[in-house]
């Protein structure tokens, strides 16, 4: 049974975890229109920017940070509903997910980028696989 203060917790970091959401929706939507928001803009050479591969590149931005806002807000909501810590591990693998689908539509761009997603994604999954373990091994008591 949930104590007061596990409740008071929970409910605070849902509160968190809206507002988190909240920052990424809005991003998301502002990325396509104002591209210089991506912290590594000015590494675009002026051709890539101007490639249709790069308008997709955006969406895909704007499509995955919708996508985690939703699913950090659903995943806490779940988790609190549910008592089951499993939908955070969801949440956390629906990050991972998003990130490497927004680096598949980076690698799209040029082969100079290619090479970069390449790199940030062998990063990303063995991040993703170690914070996954460790989360495993919580939840299971492994």
């Amino acid at each position: 049974m949930n104590t007061a203060g596990s409740v008071l917790v929970s409910l605070v970091f849902l509160i968190f975890m809206s507002l988190m959401a909240t920052i990424l929706i809005v991003c998301g939507m502002e990325i396509v229109k104002k591209p210089s928001m991506l912290s590594y803009y000015g590494v675009f050479t002026e051709e890539e920017k101007s490639c249709p591969a790069f308008e997709r590149f955006l969406r895909s931005i704007r499509a995955g940070m919708i996508a985690m806002g939703v699913m950090s807000v659903v995943g806490q909501i779940l988790a609190i509903m549910f008592g089951a810590w499993i939908f955070v591990l969801i949440f956390v693998l629906s990050f991972v997910a998003s990130f490497l689908y927004i680096l598949y539509y980076q690698s799209r761009i040029s082969p100079r980028m290619k090479r970069k997603s390449y790199l940030y994604g062998g990063i990303l999954l063995l991040l993703g696989i170690f914070l996954l373990s460790l989360m495993v091994f919580e939840i299971f008591h492994i």
